[in-house]
């Protein structure tokens, strides 16, 4: 059994089988066989949503809609580990995490899907986090998104007229 850095390939485990004694006679032809089997490797990435301080306890309750693409863009992660040429959305709620097993390493984009649905009246919402993760064999890389929620300020004038009736009172 041999191996050498000439027939590694980053991102995969080799496994090689096969080989031995082989026995050569003279005249004759003998054959040995080694097979080099290459696996895809894997890790995981979970899926974190944050609510930020001051922000109302109904943000608390609202589901939010992450994307989960490849570093190319060009492939959309399921929640399962399956790949996507269509958009997919994975479902993610404040403090319960989504971890995605079984993805073959490398560098994913992470990011939330704002919708109507995120909104909250009175509110403005500001989105932080997301980006690149680094899935590494073996390992979980977290991608966490906050959301918070500002009030809205709001203006208020007016005048005071007073009126003491020429001061009779």
């Amino acid at each position: 059994e041999t191996t050498s850095d000439e027939t590694q390939i980053i991102g995969y485990t080799l496994t090689v089988s096969g080989g031995g004694t082989a026995t050569v006679s003279k005249g004759e032809t003998a054959t040995a066989e080694i097979t080099n089997k290459y696996t895809k490797d894997k890790g995981s990435l979970k899926l974190e949503k944050q609510i930020g301080a001051g922000s109302p306890a109904t943000a608390n309750d609202k589901t939010y809609q992450f994307t989960v693409k490849t570093s190319d863009g060009r492939k959309y992660v399921h929640s399962d580990g399956t790949f996507s040429d269509q958009e997919v959305t994975i479902d993610v709620k404040p403090g319960t995490p989504v971890v995605i097993n079984d993805l073959p390493v490398g560098e994913y984009t992470v990011a939330e899907k704002t919708s109507d649905a995120t909104q909250i009246s009175g509110y403005t919402l500001t989105v932080s986090g997301g980006g690149t993760a680094t899935v590494s064999k073996g390992q979980t890389a977290t991608a966490e998104i906050t959301n918070t929620y500002t009030p809205e300020k709001v203006q208020v004038s007016g005048s005071k007229n007073w009126n003491d009736d020429g001061n009779a009172a």
